[in-house]
């Protein structure tokens, strides 16, 4: 049987991460795959980590295992050290936002099941599913970058700052990934382009969000990523 590592990382999240674990914990994978859950605690400042403590101790055969940062790492060093430790054939990368459909990690997982896909991203953009309209600002930033990430991969994705990423192990095994924060997705998507004969899907989902702004640092590291990893 297959399993499936659902990867998440948080940060500063206290107030809406109990609701989202029990909802995450909730979901049955098609196929009755096995599902593992890992959750990276990045040296919060509010009370994230004993939320996670505290539902793990009251869900004990939830498959939750614990990665507490005592030093704030990033997004991206946070990831690799997950994927790192998972056991699955199949990982899903999550941030703890408002707004993603759990159930859809299925639509996800589809392609791959059916063997068609390796890579599959899950787009608020292409859906015929309910969207918030987010900020006007917001849409436009996301759109940049998934432009000039096209323009440089040479690939036609609508959504690549997207908080559903799946990856199968194999394809993850072949690229090595070193950016420690935000600019991860751009370092991402960049290196699973070059694999060989990579299999990449894109499926809508449904998006519920629409408050979440990046800081002005957030965009240029994924600025800095998107050149640095396209260009040298």
């Amino acid at each position: 049987m297959k399993r499936v590592s659902v990867i998440i990382y948080a940060y500063n999240v206290a107030d809406i991460l109990g609701e989202y674990m029990h909802q995450l914990c909730s979901v049955r994978f098609m196929g009755d795959l096995d599902k593992e859950i890992i959750i990276i605690n990045d040296c919060s400042g509010d009370h994230t980590l004993s939320v996670i403590l505290s539902y793990i101790d009251s869900h004990p055969d939830s498959k939750i295992h614990l990665i507490n940062n005592e030093t704030k790492s990033g997004k991206g060093s946070s990831l690799q050290k997950a994927i790192q430790q998972a056991t699955g054939d199949i990982f899903i990368l999550k941030e703890v936002e408002r707004g993603y459909d759990f159930e859809e990690m299925n639509l996800l997982l589809q392609p791959v099941l059916d063997g068609f896909a390796d890579v599959v991203y899950g787009s608020r953009y292409v859906s015929g599913n309910p969207h918030r309209k987010s900020h006007f600002a917001k849409n436009i930033s996301d759109k940049i970058f998934t432009f000039f990430s096209n323009v440089m991969t040479n690939l036609n994705l609508s959504d690549v700052t997207t908080g559903y990423k799946l990856i199968t192990r194999n394809i993850c095994e072949k690229i090595t990934l070193f950016e420690s924060r935000a600019g991860f997705d751009m370092e991402f998507i960049a290196k699973v382009a070059r694999v060989p004969s990579v299999r990449i899907y894109e499926i809508g989902i449904s998006y519920y969000g629409g408050d979440y702004k990046r800081s002005m640092k957030q965009k240029l590291e994924l600025f800095f990523s998107l050149c640095k990893y396209n260009l040298f």
